[in-house]
């Protein structure tokens, strides 16, 4: 799940808010809705029920940016229209990668990229970078 915008847990009097570049991989149970604050935000939720078989990357790009792959196999799926190497990839669609060279990725505007590849989830970088990400301000649990 990449996101620009606010989720609202149970109970119902708190919001956890994402700002610009926040992204979890967990799902959280007692969550109702996630939904985009800010004008032309980027929500994205992504992934497959069983997680034992499926590890996942997220990819942040302010700008245009060179890539490299997990490896040859991975599914990439950009939140916005953007360039890989030469090839045009459009928002939400799976893009399969059948090499491991690093390429350039070209970029609008700020995207997300979730890159699946197969293998175990790494959980503790899941739950590390969510706290570090709370840290840094860019997901914040208020009242509402």
């Amino acid at each position: 799940m990449a996101a620009l915008g606010r989720v609202t847990p149970k109970p119902a009097h708190l919001s956890i808010i994402y700002h610009n570049g926040a992204y979890t991989h967990m799902r959280m149970p007692g969550i109702c809705r996630l939904t985009s604050m800010e004008a032309g935000g980027l929500i994205a939720c992504s992934g497959y029920d069983n997680l034992a078989t499926t590890g996942r990357k997220v990819h942040f790009l302010q700008e245009s940016d060179s890539f490299t792959p997990q490896g040859v196999g991975s599914i990439i799926v950009p939140m916005h229209d953007c360039w890989y190497h030469q090839t045009k990839l459009v928002q939400h669609f799976p893009f399969p990668i059948s090499e491991t060279s690093t390429v350039q990725i070209t970029v609008d505007k700020p995207t997300v990229i979730v890159e699946f590849y197969e293998g175990e989830p790494d959980v503790e970088s899941f739950t590390t970078t969510w706290m570090e990400q709370i840290e840094e301000g860019l997901i914040e649990i208020v009242n509402r």
